[in-house]
């Protein structure tokens, strides 16, 4: 065998051995951008979800405001019906003060006294009354903070979902960035290892 036959053979033998390895890049470099795809595809889910998140976050504040502002109307109603039954058992006492000095004067007020007795009976009616609609607005106050409880909880909940969606968007950019500058530098590999004819 000649010099120059030799050498041909060398040549052929890396000439193969480099279309070789030009496929095995080629497939590695597929196998990657159908990975990118699918990063792609799983990214624009995760959007989605954010949205998602980020609705009911907007909804579950809308919620909030509103309870809040049944709340302090309600609080704003106690303090007045407070006001109002702190009058009627002044006037309760006055009126009580009032029988006991007439009683000793029974014959000559019992016109009066009758009268007494009646706004006595309407104003016990009235404080019975304005207790069993504080008992009824307590219970509905005490119903509306376990409800915004809840509220607090979900809406945390659902913040800390949006962060940890956050924390996972940002690990898959940053694998999408690494899978990029990886094809970029198994693209020049393949440029350098072409063989020059």
């Amino acid at each position: 065998m000649s010099l120059l036959e030799w050498l041909g053979g060398v040549k052929k033998s890396l000439y193969e051995e480099s279309q070789k390895r030009y496929k095995t890049l080629e497939e590695k470099a597929g196998l990657q951008e159908r990975q990118l795809s699918d990063l792609k595809t799983e990214n624009s889910k995760l959007r989605g979800t954010s949205n998602e998140v980020l609705e009911k976050c907007r909804s579950m504040q809308a919620q909030l405001d509103t309870q809040n502002k049944a709340v302090s109307e309600l609080k704003a109603e106690n303090s007045e019906l407070r006001i109002t039954n702190v009058e009627a058992l002044q006037k309760y006492r006055s009126m009580q003060e009032k029988l006991d000095t007439h009683n000793r004067e029974v014959s000559e007020l019992k016109a009066e006294n009758s009268k007494l007795e009646g706004m006595y009976g309407e104003a016990l009616r009235t404080r019975e009354s304005l207790e069993a609609r504080m008992s009824s607005q307590d219970r509905e106050l005490s119903s509306l903070k376990e409800q915004n409880s809840q509220l607090e909880i979900r809406h945390r909940e659902a913040l800390e979902k949006y962060r940890v969606l956050e924390e996972k968007m940002g690990l898959q950019e940053r694998q999408l960035s690494d899978l990029k500058a990886e094809n970029a530098e198994l693209l020049s590999r393949i440029s350098s290892s072409e063989p020059s004819l």
